[in-house]
């Protein structure tokens, strides 16, 4: 919601293209989904600038494994990945905090 307001453009654009393949006498349902692109794309666009959640699904390791001095034994612990981190892994990821 906060990117609508700080990009109204794209919040003007959106809703332009709701208009055009639905109208505005009925809600959009799936069958109107591939014909909604702008709108896909930037739900995506959404979503990878600001996850829902801070987590991805848990997962379990495979086989032993040292990981930065740290002894992760294979099946006993879950790990998490944290999408924030590498959201904002600047040395490895270019910045990302501008909607686009």
């Amino acid at each position: 919601m906060v990117a609508m307001f700080a990009y109204p453009e794209t919040q003007a654009r959106a809703h332009a293209e709701l208009d055009t393949v639905v109208g505005r006498t009925r809600l959009p349902t799936f069958a109107d989904y591939p014909h909604l692109p702008y709108i896909r794309a930037m739900v995506k666009e959404l979503l990878r600038w600001r996850p829902v959640a801070p987590l991805a699904a848990a997962h379990r390791t495979m086989e032993d494994d040292w990981y930065e001095g740290m002894f992760i034994p294979k099946g006993k612990t879950d790990t998490f990945r944290t999408v924030l981190g590498l959201e904002f892994a600047l040395d490895v990821i270019p910045p990302t905090t501008r909607f686009s």
